[in-house]
């Protein structure tokens, strides 16, 4: 199994920077970003993708979860993990699970369904980038060569959002290069 390097990701932004070509993402979307479907956007020359939002709790615990949430194969590379968590260690777990067959993992703190809110996850995190922080930190420590990136949402004003990227920014030496650095 190759196992690509976060390089790869940054190589790619940066490439599209320098280049002034749009880079082609496919963000995550609820029931859609299956294999398959990835499979079609990367025949349409999608750069990147990303996986569904899986439970980073559900999926640190048990294989059934795995395999029923994540299927890959090499075509599908470069490709970003998408984990909800409010638990530093769940998140560092599946990321240590899931670290092999990707070239990232995200946290999700954007997703506004109720139960997401309801479970402390998802938009609700966006409030809290102490937790944030810590997420993402400890998933660092664990999984030290595996970037790590952050979905917000835009927040009740722009000044809310401004200040919360801020805060994510100061995170830069555990995110991912193209986060930090463009």
């Amino acid at each position: 199994m190759k196992h690509c390097k976060h390089d790869a990701i940054s190589k790619l932004f940066h490439d599209s920077k320098d280049s002034g070509i749009p880079l082609k993402v496919c963000a995550p979307m609820v029931r859609y970003s299956s294999l398959p479907f990835r499979h079609l956007v990367k025949l349409y020359k999608c750069d990147l993708t990303f996986t569904h939002m899986m439970l980073s709790d559900c999926f640190s615990k048990a294989q059934s979860a795995r395999d029923a949430d994540f299927q890959y194969s090499e075509a599908d590379r470069p490709l970003i993990a998408q984990f909800a968590a409010s638990d530093p260690e769940y998140f560092a777990a599946a990321a240590q699970l899931i670290s092999p067959y990707v070239d990232g993992v995200d946290l999700n703190c954007g997703c506004p369904q109720r139960w997401a809110i309801k479970e402390g996850i998802g938009a609700c995190m966006c409030s809290n980038a102490d937790l944030i922080s810590r997420i993402v930190s400890r998933c660092r420590q664990v999984n030290p060569e595996l970037p790590v990136s952050v979905k917000i949402r835009i927040l009740e004003s722009i000044e809310e959002t401004v200040a919360l990227a801020r805060q994510l920014r100061r995170l830069e030496q555990h995110l991912f290069p193209y986060m930090a650095g463009l």
